[in-house]
């Protein structure tokens, strides 16, 4: 159980839970679970949130974009990294600005999740 926790907190996969029966239920009504659910929530609140700020595909630096998320600059670069390692975005780290790529600009307009 210790070890399904763990990697459902490192973000592994979340249907081997299923194996685990009626401590497959007692495990989500968990307490320290509940904590782990909610910290994943947030981030993708703070991804979405560094989304809809770049989705123009104007370059926006990365001060720009701390300020108006009101996230450190840690976790803004990181981020912008996670996102520029999937092709979400263009990141210019020498001069430290970001913008969305096309084809998530595209997607976004097609979806119109933002």
């Amino acid at each position: 159980m210790v070890k399904f926790y763990k990697d459902i907190c490192k973000g592994k996969s979340r249907t081997s839970g299923i194996f685990y029966g009626n401590r497959f239920h007692k495990f989500f009504n968990h307490e320290s679970h509940q904590k782990c659910l909610f910290k994943e929530v947030a981030v993708l609140h703070e991804i979405e949130e560094v989304i809809r700020l770049i989705k123009d595909g104007q370059w926006h630096t990365l001060e720009a974009i701390m300020r108006q998320s009101k996230l450190p600059k840690f976790k803004t670069s990181k981020i912008l990294e996670f996102l520029a390692n999937y092709d979400f975005i263009d990141l210019n780290s020498k001069h430290q600005k970001a913008k969305a790529t096309p084809s998530l600009e595209k997607f976004l307009k097609e979806n119109q999740t933002y």
